[in-house]
């Protein structure tokens, strides 16, 4: 009892230090993760033994059987991962598994990252407050990168210098002995669909080094890869330019060639997705109890629905975001778009080329009526907020800053001058509609007016701008 309850005993002279195994079983330590006194106070006056997906010790004894030799996906397929909680305890599972990689030869190291890129398609997409466990996990994949993805063998580890810590770049590329089995590839592979575009963005995303993640491996990795006498230290924007471009052009490659090259309209798969990807393997029940504690079961699916196209708006703007956005690292991330196509320049060459698909194929109604429709939803999830309004009406709003949502506002501007009287037309055929995001929820009726006073700004600017360009232009002879 001593032991559990007397934080005196643990002679504790930096809480940082503490191992996590401490933090997970003694009563002193009580934060949201665990509730170890509530857990203890429940077995003294109840005889409430916990499940045991709710003890450390389950999933630190499932980390040592595979740093033993046993196989993820035999922990992973165990009656203790395969209950009704199981994504919970997959999370917990990875979680531990990921803090104490630095210790992994390279068998353990390798089947880690393979079951997590493989497993991702289990997972629910759905955010809980939080992002889904997907979205979590690509984190835990970088992570894995960083701490056990490269210099491995089968004794001591070696230092991370340029020629052990390339193996990073290799696996992210496919090179070397990962020949045909790159993370990039992987990760969006034909089999994934849409989700698994957003899960290499997400990839990407953490890569940045002015997002200040602590993976050094890796943002060292990807600058070796371009030159291996390049500097790791120094101005972190000028690190993250340089580590990110071949790593953007990459991505932004694969997406030509999968939905620019082919024309294929990537708003439309998205909202085409059938919705059990999004939810993984979880059983839809529990995501319905996470919604709401009320029975009536019709409420919680209608609930569970708004959820899932939350996660297929998120999907849109986040992947179209990332793409076509051409800001420099300034804490963000490095937009794709901020890189050209090829070589090493950086005039937003991929900016251009996104903006063009995304108008001429994704919204263009010349190809289909309801690409205009793709449009005003794009519009109504990149609203801004003011958290001092009480009307949702007013407190959601259309501005220039957060409209385009990473897309050019000449560009918009210029759609709408061509297309505003058909859009315009369409939404009275519609009528209502609703468009649901993270933390939203935007309407048709109430919020396209402030969507199209925007519009009619960026109109302007870019009629007047094509304007002074035609005088700029020298008149024939």
């Amino acid at each position: 009892m001593t032991q559990l309850f007397d934080v005196t005993t643990l002679e504790l002279d930096n809480r940082s230090n503490v191992g996590e195994a401490i933090l997970a079983s003694r009563a002193c330590f009580n934060q949201n993760s665990s509730r170890n006194l509530e857990q203890y106070l429940k077995l003294i006056v109840r005889f409430a033994t916990p499940e045991p997906q709710a003890t450390f010790v389950l999933y630190q004894g499932a980390v040592d059987r595979v740093r033993s030799g046993a196989s993820i996906v035999s922990v992973l397929t165990s009656p203790d991962f395969q209950s009704e909680h199981r994504e919970y305890a997959h999370d917990q599972f990875w979680r531990v598994l990921v803090n104490q990689s630095h210790g992994f030869n390279r068998e353990v190291a390798d089947d880690a990252i393979d079951t997590l890129v493989d497993y991702l398609p289990r997972y629910s997409a759905i955010s809980n407050g939080s992002r889904g466990l997907r979205q979590r996990s690509i984190y835990s994949l970088v992570v894995l990168l960083d701490r056990a993805g490269w210099g491995r063998t089968a004794g001591r580890r070696r230092p991370n210098s340029p020629e052990n810590v390339i193996e990073i770049a290799e696996r992210i590329f496919g090179e070397s002995t990962f020949k045909g089995k790159g993370l990039l590839q992987r990760l969006a592979g034909r089999e994934r669909g849409v989700l698994g575009w957003e899960d290499l963005m997400l990839f990407r995303l953490q890569c940045s080094e002015d997002r200040q993640g602590q993976l050094h491996n890796v943002y060292s990795a990807l600058i070796y890869d371009q030159d291996r006498d390049a500097a790791t230290t120094g101005l972190v924007s000028e690190l993250a330019l340089m580590g990110m471009r071949r790593l953007s052009q990459e991505v932004f490659g694969l997406f030509k060639r999968t939905y620019i090259d082919p024309q294929r309209n990537f708003f439309s798969e998205v909202c085409d997705t059938p919705a059990e990807l999004f939810i993984g393997e979880v059983p839809s029940h529990q995501l319905e109890s996470q919604v709401t504690t009320n029975d009536q079961s019709a409420q919680d699916s209608v609930l569970l629905m708004q959820r899932i196209s939350a996660a297929r708006s998120m999907v849109k703007s986040f992947v179209t975001y990332q793409l076509s956005n051409s800001l420099p690292p300034t804490g963000s991330g490095v937009g794709c778009g901020h890189y050209d196509e090829s070589g090493t320049g950086a005039s937003g060459g991929i900016a251009r080329l996104m903006n063009e698909y995304v108008f001429e194929v994704c919204f263009n109604p010349a190809v289909h009526e309801d690409n205009v429709l793709h449009f005003l939803d794009h519009c109504l999830s990149n609203l801004s907020s003011s958290p001092f309004l009480d009307d949702d009406e007013e407190r959601h709003f259309a501005s220039e800053a957060d409209l385009p949502g990473g897309l050019d506002p000449m560009a918009m501007g210029m759609y709408w001058v061509q297309h505003r009287q058909l859009i315009q037309q369409r939404v009275q055929q519609v009528g209502e509609r609703c468009v649901f995001t993270l933390n939203y929820t935007a309407s048709y009726r109430k919020h396209l007016d402030s969507v199209f006073d925007v519009l009619d700004k960026f109109a302007g600017k870019a009629t007047t701008a094509g304007t002074e360009t035609d005088k700029d232009e020298p008149n024939p002879l």
